[in-house]
Parts: C-alpha cells; sequence; structure tokens
C-alpha cells in the first residue's frame, strides 16, 4: 500500500487525498502513530491540500497513539475520536486476520538508487556508505531531524555538491519536528554560501508559515504569504488558516488587514482563489481587540453587499462565555439590523445555534419567534449538527432537535445524534434515538443501520435487522456517490 501511494503520485486523475485516507487507515488499524505522522509530511512534500477529514483522521490517530503531532501541522485541527474508520475491527475474526498480516513477514522494499534532481546516487547501508546523501535521505524519510542535521554537517565538511531538493527535505524534516532555529540556520547558511539558491517550494514555504504562526512570529509569517504570492503561487488554505487563526486569537486586527490586502492581489493572478474566509476572522479578531463597533461597522458593511458571507458563531459563542452582554447586546443590534434591513440571515442563525449552544433555550426559542426564517437556513443547522457530532456533543444536539420540532430535515439530525452517541460508545443513547426515528417514521441509512448493530452486538443486545456486510468506507462512499447525484 506504501508503494502503490508513492508510485501513483503522478499519475492523471488520481485522488491523492483519498490514497493516503487509506494508507492512514492502515496505519491506525495497526496503531502506527509514527507513520501517521509521517504521511502529514509526504503530503506537505507533494504539494497536497489535504481535506479538513483526513487532518482530524491523522489527529485522531496520533492522540490514539500517544503520539505528539508534528510541530508545523495546523493546531486548529483537533482530535475529535471518530471510531466509524476503525470500527469494522471489532469482529474478533477481522481482528485475527489483522494480528496475522502485522506478524507475517513483509520483505522492506530496498532502496537501490535515490533520484534528486537528474542526480542518481546509490543507497548502500549507513554504516558503510561514505557519501553522506542517503544518510540525509533516509533520515528525512524516517522524520529525525537531528539525524538529518548531522549527516547534512558531513556532507559540507566533505565539500559534497548538496541539492536544492535534497535541502527542502532537510528543512522540512526540520520544520515538522519544530526545530524552527535549527531551520532559518541551514537556510541562511546554504545562501550564505550559494546567493542564488532559491528555497521557493509551495510546500516548504507553507510550512514556515504555519510554524513562524505557531511560534508567534507572525510578521515572519506574512513576509513568506507574500513571497508566494509575488512568485504567483497560492499558499494553502491550512497555511493562511492557521496564520488567521493566530492572528484572531492574538487580537491583531492590522495583521489581518495586512494579509488580506496580499491575498487580495491573487484575483489579478488566478482565476480561483481559494476561500480564506477573513472577513469573519477580522469580526472575531475586532472583538477580541475590544473595537466592538468597528467589529459591528465591518458585520454590517460585509452583509449589505449581495454576495457578502460571514460566519460568526465562534465569536458569538466567545462573546457568551466570557459573558460580556455589553458587547453582545450591541453585536445582537447590528445581527437584527442586517435580517431586517438586508434580508440577510446567516448571522441570526448563528446567534441562535450560539444560544443553543450556551444551552440559552429561553433566548433560542425568543430568536426563533422573532425570525422565523432561521428554520429556513437548513444547510447551517445541518452544519451545526454535524460539528456537534464530530465533539461527541449530544446534549447540544439534543436541544437543538427539541427546540425546532417542525425543522424539514429532521432525518440528518437523527443521523448525527446516533452517530455521536455511537462514537461515545452510548448504546441506550442510541437505541433512544432509533426509536425516536421510527416514531417520526425516519428510516435508517446503511452507515446508521451498520452502526446501531455493531454497538447492539458489542454491548450483547440484538440488533432489529440483519448488519450491513460491507465495511464504513464502503457504506461512505456509496452514500457520497447518492447525494452527489441527487445534487447534480
Amino acid at each position: 500500500l506504501e508503494q502503490l501511494v508513492v508510485q501513483t503520485k503522478k499519475l492523471f486523475g488520481i485522488d491523492r487525498d483519498v490514497m493516503y485516507t487509506y494508507l492512514l487507515q492502515y496505519y491506525d488499524q495497526n496503531q502506527d502513530g509514527e507513520k501517521a505522522a509521517h504521511v502529514w509530511t509526504m503530503m506537505q512534500e507533494e504539494d497536497l491540500l489535504p481535506k479538513d477529514s483526513t487532518l482530524r483522521l491523522i489527529a485522531n490517530i496520533l492522540h490514539r497513539n500517544g503520539q505528539p503531532q508534528p510541530a508545523d501541522f495546523p493546531d486548529w485541527i483537533t482530535a475529535q475520536e471518530d471510531t466509524s474508520s476503525s470500527s469494522s475491527d471489532s469482529d474478533e475474526d477481522e481482528k485475527r486476520q489483522a494480528v496475522y498480516w502485522r506478524m507475517g513477514p513483509r520483505a522492506r522494499p530496498q532502496q537501490t538508487a535515490v533520484k534528486d534532481n537528474g542526480m542518481e546516487v546509490e543507497a548502500e547501508s549507513k554504516a558503510s556508505e561514505p557519501n553522506p546523501i542517503p544518510a540525509i535521505t533516509r533520515a528525512c524519510s524516517e522524520g529525525d531531524a537531528d539525524a538529518a542535521n548531522e549527516a547534512l554537517a558531513k556532507a559540507e565538511a566533505q565539500g559534497v555538491p548538496l541539492t536544492v531538493g535534497v535541502l527542502n527535505k532537510v528543512l522540512s524534516t526540520n520544520l515538522a519536528r519544530g526545530q524552527l532555529e535549527e531551520a532559518e540556520d541551514i537556510k541562511n547558511r546554504m545562501m550564505a554560501k550559494d546567493p542564488e539558491i532559491m528555497f521557493n517550494s509551495a510546500s516548504l514555504r507553507n510550512r514556515f508559515i504555519i510554524t513562524y504562526a505557531i511560534k508567534d512570529r507572525m510578521q515572519d509569517a506574512i513576509k513568506v504569504v507574500e513571497e508566494t504570492v509575488n512568485d504567483g503561487k497560492t499558499p494553502s488554505v491550512t497555511s493562511v488558516r492557521t496564520l488567521l487563526h493566530h492572528l484572531t486569537s492574538s487580537g491583531n486586527v492590522e495583521g489581518i488587514r495586512q494579509l488580506a490586502q496580499i491575498l487580495d492581489k491573487l484575483k489579478t493572478v488566478r482565476e480561483k482563489v481559494p476561500v480564506y474566509s477573513i472577513d469573519s476572522y477580522l469580526f472575531h479578531a475586532l472583538l477580541n481587540s475590544n473595537q466592538v463597533e468597528e467589529a459591528c461597522n465591518h458585520l454590517e458593511s460585509i452583509m449589505s453587499e449581495s454576495e457578502g458571507k460571514m460566519r460568526i458563531v465562534y465569536p458569538l459563542m466567545e462573546l457568551m462565555e466570557k459573558q460580556n452582554d455589553a458587547a453582545l447586546d450591541r453585536v445582537s443590534a447590528t445581527i437584527e439590523k442586517v435580517a431586517r434591513f438586508f434580508n440577510r440571515y446567516n448571522p441570526v442563525v448563528d446567534l441562535f445555534l450560539a444560544y443553543v449552544n450556551r444551552n440559552n433555550m429561553e433566548e433560542a426559542r425568543h430568536q426563533l419567534e422573532r425570525f422565523p426564517a432561521i428554520e429556513e437556513e437548513g444547510n447551517i443547522i445541518v452544519g451545526y449538527a454535524a460539528l456537534c457530532s464530530q465533539k461527541k456533543d449530544t446534549e447540544a444536539l439534543t436541544r437543538l432537535m427539541e427546540v425546532l420540532p417542525g425543522f424539514g430535515n429532521r432525518k440528518s439530525l437523527h443521523y448525527f445524534l446516533l452517530r455521536a452517541h455511537y462514537d461515545k460508545d452510548d448504546v441506550d443513547g442510541c437505541w433512544e434515538t432509533y426509536q425516536g426515528m421510527l416514531t417520526e417514521g425516519i428510516e435508517l441509512d446503511v452507515l446508521s443501520q451498520k452502526r446501531l448493530a455493531q454497538i447492539l452486538k458489542k454491548h450483547g443486545r440484538e440488533a432489529p435487522f440483519e448488519e450491513p456486510p460491507e465495511s464504513f468506507a464502503f457504506y461512505k462512499k456509496k452514500l457520497d456517490e447518492m447525494r452527489l447525484e441527487a445534487s447534480s
């Protein structure tokens, strides 16, 4: 499987995110957190922008195996246990089979040659190979930054030519281990030796952006974004959102505005520009820096435009958590104005969901009475339900369903509630949700059937139907295809 992922790298029409997901699922089953962490490095070297679900899968595997996240891993992706990716292992036959394959003899692929920018170097064992390049490559592939730096020092001492490809690997390995100072020292050392050398790999730059942001060196991160944009390249959504997250947390409004101006340049050189959601981050940063009036003006300005979009549920939750009633009242007044004057209801729905999240059901019902159109914003409500399910927040999901008895897509809310109970290993909650679905005349989809059947069997209960025989991944893919067909 590892070789298949590597060999299909340049094939047309291969969904690389899916390929890496299968590899991660294998590492998850085999409890190999170290290799799962290395997948993140491989993705970055490939300039791949993984989905949030894939990033969360990596975070979950690392969390389950007690493995620390790579230092340049986006820290806004948190581990949220999702047992559906590996729940099919619960069957004892499958467990024995997994153990068998783990213990079966598997020959490790022998690397006969390493190609780097057209240069071919024969790879021999670390002990007998005088050329340090294979040792650098080997250390980088194993994520051992210290060994890579030691081998690099030997190469410099011997006067061995070092290609940009090799140096990029060493820099990436150091950044993955959080060794920013070491990475900068190597980069500056090489540029001093050869002023014309260019470290402009997109994946390397994204790593520097993320690491600078995590290390609270915002201006350095913004500078790398600017260099990337000036070269006509697009920084990854993951790196920019990580930077935005840290700028917002510190209330660095000027930093966000500076970043917005830089990213606006992309619109002049590229037809499609990623959605970075800067307006929402700016609103949140203004609140965090106590510029409430400015935040309200920004919200009104954006939502007065026909194509203006903002999601503000997280800043509203934060205001409620901090019990900043004065700011919340001012923002609520602006939200009402936006709804009544511009017929824009996204902020109203966000305020309603924030009240549900904080268990302030009186205010949530009050919002519904004043703005019945909230129930028509199905995509936002279902999206919130999906987030609650990922967090296993069955209480918030239950409150949402209780306050929206006439919601048009109750089926999705039930599905997410069942999944949240399943992920918590709450068999009674699963059964109660199933009974509620029967009462409302809602049929289980095949994924929910498998979840319910498995948890009932695990707790010694009999399922009222036959368990679907295929894996979770099979049925998830099938349902995704059905939804795609329905939307087209």
